[in-house]
């Protein structure tokens, strides 16, 4: 998404995200008018996410996540979409 706002033309731009990409994309790309459709989307255990512990989990992966096929297939049909948006 990031990337998306920096290589797309126009200079106002409004994200459907959490407030935290909001304003990342404000500091990477300070000529460009970047709003929040919702500025009181902050996703808390978001906010948690550190590099110490997402390489902590990549040596132990003692977690694993099952997501439901029908489930995973609606994902990745969302994702691909997207993805063709910013192509």
């Amino acid at each position: 998404m990031l990337r998306a706002v920096g290589s797309l033309n126009g200079d106002e731009f409004q994200l459907g995200t959490e407030e935290g990409h909001t304003y990342r994309s404000k500091t990477l790309y300070p000529a460009k008018e970047i709003n929040p459709v919702n500025p009181r989307a902050v996703c808390v255990d978001m906010k948690k996410i550190t590099l110490e512990n997402i390489k902590k989990s990549l040596e132990t992966i003692k977690t694993k996540v099952i997501i439901e096929k029908k489930t995973n297939e609606k994902v990745k049909e969302v994702l691909d979409r997207s993805n063709r948006l910013i192509k």
